[in-house]
């Protein structure tokens, strides 16, 4: 297997989860070794990512959101078109990032991961990924009424436990569909 070189200003680690983009670690090396190697990994907020690797450029953000999200829009057909049941319960896609321009970015897949990807930094990755796991154990057939009552106390207890879903909210807000009208 060969793999292309492809210039990156970072990478966006996409968690998608039943469909829906539910975070995003943005990461890159500080440096490259003398014999070639990729060095200190470094992961910034949605806000550094803009300052450190878009040269500021929020436009350029805006822009590379827009085109992860078509992207893996088109994935996500691919996944449903291969397992015609529901949504793959939660996968991550690595997606390389380059500023061409101010405002413009192009975007490049860089890895479909396997259900046990590492969560890195994302606080509420395993409840949002192994509650998806759970559910699609049951998309055929649906729980049984003690499975059910079971999967309801479990629900009540995160309730009562203050499980924030706002912390794998992917930037900008609430998580974002696997789909999208723009085409840039």
């Amino acid at each position: 297997l060969v793999q292309d070189f492809v210039p990156s200003s970072f990478e966006a680690r996409n968690y998608v989860v039943a469909g829906k983009i539910r975070h995003v670690v943005y990461s890159s090396f500080e440096r490259v070794d003398p014999h070639g190697y990729v060095r200190d990994f470094i992961e910034h907020p949605r806000e550094g990512a803009i300052a450190h690797w878009l040269e500021g450029d929020e436009r350029a953000m805006a822009h590379a959101e827009r085109r992860m999200a078509k992207l893996i829009s088109h994935w996500c057909t691919w996944f449903r078109c291969k397992h015609a049941f529901a949504p793959v319960p939660a996968i991550r896609i690595d997606v390389l990032v380059k500023r061409v321009s101010p405002g413009k970015v192009e975007v490049h897949t860089l890895e479909l991961t396997e259900l046990g990807f590492s969560m890195l930094s994302w606080r509420g990755g395993p409840d949002a990924v192994f509650s998806s796991l759970l559910a699609s154990c049951f998309d055929d057939t649906g729980p049984t009424e003690d499975d059910a009552r079971k999967l309801a106390a479990l629900e009540e207890r995160k309730g009562q436990a203050g499980v924030n879903g706002a912390a794998g909210a992917a930037p900008g807000g609430g998580a974002h569909a696997c789909t999208s009208s723009d085409d840039e």
